[in-house]
């Protein structure tokens, strides 16, 4: 083999390299393009799962606003039943 053929294979394997080099280029950079992606449709599905925890906490709150609303009431009729119909009447209004 000459010089001149072995810098031609030389230069073959070195195109082939670099032929190489950019195919593996164009592939990660499709990776990261799907990652990208990948990354926003996380991102978008935290984001809905944390408004959907902020709603249910929300109504949390209200159904123990509104528990504690009832409890108050049914202990009020329980102490009416229990102290009998005269202390139900207003004072003005009993019969002697």
């Amino acid at each position: 083999m000459n010089v001149d053929q072995i810098v031609n294979v030389d230069q073959a394997r070195i195109a082939a390299l670099e032929e190489s080099q950019a195919k593996i280029l164009a592939a990660l950079e499709v990776i990261g393009g799907t990652q990208r992606v990948l990354a926003d449709a996380v991102r978008e599905y935290i984001n809905s799962i944390d408004s959907t925890v902020l709603s249910v906490s929300f109504i949390a709150q209200d159904t123990n606003h509104r528990t504690h609303a009832i409890e108050e009431s049914t202990a009020e009729i329980k102490d009416l039943l229990v102290r009998g119909p005269s202390s139900r009447i207003p004072a003005g209004h009993r019969e002697v």
